[in-house]
């Protein structure tokens, strides 16, 4: 399949998760997610995104710990990306043991999601402990990721100015 033109939010729910993909994977994807929203888990973990924010997040999607207490939800183009950018670094410093470590951190706190047909997805018990995720959740838009945390903890980061210790996801990434 290939797909020359631009898709519409409605022409894409029209694709297969292979054609999707292949279409995704075929554009860079320019997003600048902002706002805030509130929304919420329920006793099973599962949450439900705007439709502001799920369409232009996709079907497929990766979830990963941030470096302070929330998460990150980034649409599948984008997270390849950072793995790109994060390989060809470590593959341009073979001797990194901190670009390793970086990797390393990244891979092993992410999970690959999907929404079922009701449009939600399910995170995983880690996730919500890392994040402190429990019943109303506040979803920020970082501009090429969406960002899920506990309302009181971002409140207090706000006013603190907490969040700013933590520093980038990958400080040697253009991201």
């Amino acid at each position: 399949m290939s797909i020359e033109k631009k898709l519409s939010a409605e022409e894409l729910k029209k694709l297969s998760d292979e054609e999707l993909e292949e279409y995704l994977e075929s554009r860079e994807v320019y997003l600048n997610f902002k706002g805030k929203l509130g929304a919420s888990i329920d006793e099973n973990k599962r949450m439900a995104i705007p439709t502001k924010y799920r369409d232009a997040l996709g079907r497929k999607f990766v979830a990963c710990h941030a470096p302070g207490p929330c998460l990150y939800l980034f649409p599948l183009q984008n997270w390849k990306t950072i793995c790109n950018q994060l390989n060809e670094k470590c593959n341009a410093t073979p001797d990194s043991q901190e670009l390793d470590w970086q990797r390393r951190r990244l891979n092993s706190n992410s999970e690959d999601l999907n929404f079922d047909g009701k449009g939600r997805f399910t995170l995983p018990d880690e996730m919500c402990e890392h994040a402190k995720l429990d019943g109303e959740v506040l979803i920020i838009g970082n501009m090429k990721h969406l960002e899920v945390w506990n309302p009181a903890t971002y409140k207090e980061a706000e006013e603190t100015g907490s969040f700013l210790s933590h520093g980038s996801m990958i400080p040697y990434l253009n991201y």
